[in-house]
């Protein structure tokens, strides 16, 4: 939980004249973990259920990109979206490119948090991240199957 606050914060590493927003490697480890990154108190009822989550054969229980943020951890990919536009996108590439289904369900969750953006560069851009994330999933979805064209 902390990383995931960390994740936000606005700290990097500085290299080469450039700061790389320390938050992108958090997100990029953590977002592709295969489960529900979050705690419940200890009040609340053992029936609860806050989120949906599909059980992938082979990978694990993974949340639901239909079903709005519920981790500290997506939370903190939407408030990249909107402070690191440019480090976000290249994450949603090598999330692609890596064929990271985890992440790329969270990267799809947070980016479509802001397709009604009153920002028109966040909404622009968030929204063309969740379009080339759509056109990943299922695809990583049949890979992680094991079904082929």
């Amino acid at each position: 939980m902390i990383l995931s606050h960390l994740a936000y914060a606005p700290i990097g590493l500085a290299a080469g004249g450039l700061v790389q927003p320390l938050g992108i490697l958090f997100m990029e480890e953590l977002g592709n973990y295969a489960g529900t990154l979050r705690a419940f108190s200890h009040v609340a009822p053992p029936d609860t259920q806050i989120s949906h989550e599909h059980d992938i054969p082979g990978i694990g229980r993974i949340p639901c990109h239909r079903h709005g943020i519920c981790e500290p951890i997506t939370h903190a990919m939407s408030v990249g979206f909107r402070n690191f536009p440019d480090e976000m996108d290249q994450l949603v590439v090598r999330a692609i490119d890596t064929q990271k289904l985890a992440l790329m369900l969270r990267l799809h969750t947070a980016a479509s948090a802001y397709r009604h953006s009153i920002t028109l560069d966040v909404q622009r851009r968030a929204t063309a991240a969740a379009k080339r994330l759509d056109q990943a999933i299922g695809p990583a979805f049949d890979q992680a199957l094991g079904h082929s064209d």
